[in-house]
């Protein structure tokens, strides 16, 4: 590491109690490193990915989705918003969610700089897209048919 970092090919940053490598073309751009930086982490990436499908996701759902505890999905949400990857927004009752990526994006880094990772999750994301593809396509469906149901006066 240290002969790739001398040669600059390799940039280390510090982000927690963890040093990490981030190849030289992605310095402009820390986002892209906070991405590298969870991609081996299943949770996180599959909130990531929700988020970015469906944005102002609350706790709770994201939660459900991941299939873990409420407190767990919080102590992600917290780690992804301290790394800017997430944001969120209060309101009356609950915290909304919003990526601050797109699903293709994580695709896209962890396809060209995870390649292990990548070969070994494609078809984890791919079903992961197709999930969230299937529930957008069945809530537009419920949203018609409950259009088609109103009455006119």
């Amino acid at each position: 590491m240290f002969t790739l970092e001398d040669e600059g090919k390799i940039i280390p940053r510090n982000i927690g109690a963890y040093k990490h490598f981030y190849p030289t073309d992605l310095v402009e751009s820390k986002t892209n490193q906070n991405i590298l930086c969870i991609l081996s982490q299943e949770a996180p990436r599959e909130i990531l990915v929700f988020l970015s499908k469906y944005p102002g996701s609350c706790q709770t759902d994201i939660a459900k989705r991941i299939s873990c505890t409420s407190p767990t999905a919080m102590w992600y949400l917290v780690k992804l918003e301290s790394l800017n990857l997430i944001w969120s927004r209060k309101e009356p009752h609950e915290v909304k969610y919003y990526a601050n990526t797109s699903a293709q994006e994580v695709a896209r880094l962890l396809e060209k700089y995870r390649p292990s990772i990548w070969s070994k999750y494609a078809d984890r994301m791919a079903d992961l897209m197709k999930i969230f593809e299937a529930d957008s396509d069945l809530a537009s469906e419920q949203d018609r048919k409950s259009s088609d149901n109103t009455l006119e006066f």
